[in-house]
């Protein structure tokens, strides 16, 4: 199979799961901002954000983080469609160096930046 094959099918499988992520998530929090007040559903995106960012720094490390993250503010501010697969590519997502749940120790990258 030919590298282009591969990154082609690698992709799509990304997609997927990019896609079946987003319809699970947005049917859970569909149905926790049916209790939720007005001013509480406000708070609904930044926490959602806290646990991503979490997750990302754990997973790549706050490095890779940045990087994406940097890459992502630049792609928002051009007006990219940041649900594309297309997306992912500008984005630069490689496969993650570490485990999720895996002790790390990032005190000093970038310390305080995303407290």
């Amino acid at each position: 199979m030919s590298a282009q094959k591969r990154n082609s099918n690698h992709l799509s499988k990304l997609n997927n799961l990019v896609d079946a992520t987003s319809r699970l998530i947005n049917e859970v929090i569909t149905f926790v901002e049916e209790d939720l007040t007005l001013e509480k559903r406000k708070c609904v995106p930044t926490a959602l954000l806290k646990i991503t960012l979490n997750r990302m720094i754990i997973s790549l490390g706050r490095r890779q983080t940045v990087a994406i993250l940097n890459n992502a503010a630049s792609a928002i501010d051009d007006g990219e469609d940041m649900c594309t697969t297309g997306s992912m590519e500008l984005l630069h997502i490689k496969r993650a160096t570490r485990v999720v749940g895996e002790e790390q120790n990032h005190e000093n990258e970038h310390a305080g930046k995303l407290q």
